[in-house]
């Protein structure tokens, strides 16, 4: 009280500096005076990210649960400026409900003393910033539930009304009502208010994967320019595999359930001997590398998960169940590509599925007794998958082109016509399958009639499955543009010899490894070396060793009569009939 009079009476005086500082004075002891105050009510949008050097050990000091991100000690001493009665509105980075490394700041700052009085979930395109968020209200005198309400899926202009309607009409679409408390008891405290009550349950009678032994690993991240390839990048002479210079490597892909083409391939060396020691390189769990299991992409709204063959790396994206008995990875593939996995991880997981996330999934021991059945329907799409794969020339453990795995030869448009109609019967064994081991999986978690109904409700943009997966097809004119542009490609690359055009003739010369079994060394319809120099009078077309094509009617190595043979060997010496089919795709 006495600064403040001093600084009002400097103020009446006529020196500059002393009326300079009376006025920054008088502000500072506003702000203090505010400080000291308690309110009814706090509403803020706190800033977030790092702290800078100069308050982060007054953060710590203060703040012990601020996680380093500030946002966390601007809400917890917001509800410290609170009265008795009063309450905290925030709109946040929704990262802080949900990522397990803020753990300890939902229980002491938004469960603790059942504050919880309200969250509207907003999802993106709220704010300015490309954030994902949330809000809540923090209210110091409530014994109540809190009320929730989902509005992520709703344009951003229409939020506000869908969270008005649905609370004036007290609809229970999209509205939840739970305790605090019972979040406390989810993994990592995570706000998920839209847990279903199988998945309550389950993780009160159930084990982890991790604690019944199932453990998700992250694996390598190492400098992508430096040392990720596709297999065609690298040259064809190169063998691919654990004690080679190239390893084929798991980094995740396009939404694809129990099957991924392999294509990349990594600077690797034999146990990482080609990786320079750097900070753009971490080696994780090395003795886990090159073993079978499954594997999943670690990015995506909904977690699928895939075949891992032997002799394989994974990686920062690509994350790995490695060392798995066989009956194991297709019964744990059955769960992860389920919806009930799916969706359940997404109640306490973002966008980022890390391994730590995954292993705390409870892992139910009724699907013991149906491992039989889940094995066959896994396989199945398995098989159906490879099958596909094995047509398409960007995948290792291609073979020849589509159109030269159909027994069909009257026409390009049969041909066509065919393999549309196979890709839309396979499409339904996959979709048939999978509703079959939905069936499974939703007994072993005891899912009621009602939330099985639910699940695809509230799954309407998880991905329909198919066989092609990784390309449209949605009409046989589109699957004949494909198939055409497919084998003109395959008739380069044999004429460059990359590929040995005899599996054309009998895609039995080479045979795929089993689902876990090793990768070969080189991609199964590759003209190895070795083979070339084997090669005599009676190989079906003649290769350029030059690797230089000419567009030059009198050239041995002309372009297009080269491409011609290849035609030729390929539809069995009707090339000119071949060629005007795919003209008319």
């Amino acid at each position: 009280e006495a600064l403040r009079q001093y600084a009002e009476r400097a103020a009446n005086g006529y020196r500059l500096q002393r009326r300079l500082f009376a006025e920054d004075a008088v502000r500072g002891f506003g702000f203090v005076d505010l400080c000291q105050r308690r309110y009814d009510a706090v509403l803020m949008n706190p800033p977030f990210g790092e702290a800078s050097e100069h308050t982060q050990a007054m953060l710590n000091r203060y703040y012990p649960n601020w996680n380093s991100n500030v946002l966390c000690a601007f809400i917890a001493r917001a509800w410290a400026l609170t009265c008795h009665t009063g309450c905290v509105g925030v709109i946040y980075d929704r990262t802080a409900a949900v990522k397990s490394t803020y753990e300890e700041f939902r229980r002491s700052c938004i469960l603790a003393d059942n504050r919880l009085s309200a969250v509207a979930d907003l999802g993106w395109g709220v704010l300015d910033a490309n954030v994902e968020v949330t809000t809540a209200v923090l209210h110091r005198d409530t014994d109540d539930v809190c009320c929730f309400v989902d509005a992520r899926s709703d344009k951003p202009e229409e939020k506000g009304s869908f969270i008005a309607q649905r609370l004036a009409r007290q609809e229970t679409s999209q509205v939840t009502w739970a305790f605090p408390s019972l979040f406390l008891c989810l993994p990592n405290a995570v706000l998920a208010y839209d847990f279903p009550e199988y998945l309550r349950k389950a993780f009160a009678l159930y084990p982890s994967l991790e604690a019944s032994g199932i453990a998700a690993a992250q694996g390598h991240a190492l400098k992508a320019e430096v040392h990720y390839r596709a297999f065609w990048e690298i040259s064809s002479v190169q063998p691919v595999g654990p004690s080679h210079s190239w390893i084929a490597v798991f980094k995740g892909g396009d939404y694809s359930p129990f099957f991924l083409k392999t294509h990349y391939v990594a600077l690797y060396g034999s146990n990482g001997s080609l990786v320079e020691k750097s900070t753009a390189n971490v080696l994780r769990n090395k003795a886990m590398h090159t073993l079978p299991g499954v594997a999943y992409g670690k990015r995506g709204d909904y977690l699928d998960a895939q075949v891992l063959a032997a002799g394989q790396i994974f990686t920062h994206e690509g994350h790995a169940f490695p060392n798995l008995k066989e009956n194991v990875a297709w019964i744990l593939l059955c769960l992860i590509n389920s919806r009930p996995f799916q969706y359940g991880l997404n109640c306490y997981c973002g966008q980022h599925k890390h391994s730590g996330y995954v292993n705390l999934f409870p892992f139910s021991p009724l699907l013991a007794d149906s491992s039989a059945e889940l094995s066959r329907l896994a396989k199945q799409v398995y098989n159906i998958k490879e099958k596909w794969a094995s047509g398409d020339e960007t995948h290792f453990l291609f073979r020849a082109p589509h159109i030269a795995l159909s027994t069909i030869r009257s026409s390009l448009a049969d041909v066509v016509a065919e393999t549309h109609s196979q890709l839309m019967r396979w499409d339904r064994e996959i979709q048939e399958a999978e509703e079959q081991i939905e069936t499974i999986i939703s007994h072993a978690y005891k899912l009621t009639d009602a939330e099985r109904r639910e699940l695809p409700e509230r799954m309407t943009n998880r991905p329909v499955d198919k066989t092609a997966y990784d390309t449209t097809i949605d009409s046989p004119v589109a699957l004949g543009k494909l198939l055409s542009s497919e084998l003109i490609s395959y008739c380069l690359g044999s004429v460059l010899g990359r590929w040995d055009i005899r599996l054309a003739l009998d895609a039995n010369l080479a045979s795929s490894p089993k689902p876990f079994g090793l990768l070969p060394e080189y991609p199964l319809a590759a003209l190895s070396s070795g083979e070339k120099s084997a090669l005599g009078e009676v190989y079906p077309i003649k290769y350029c060793k030059t690797g230089i094509l000419a567009d030059d009617p009198l050239s041995e190595h002309d372009i297009v009569q080269s491409v011609q043979r290849c035609l030729d060997v390929v539809w069995e010496n009707d090339s000119d009939k071949l060629q005007t089919d795919i003209l008319s795709f």
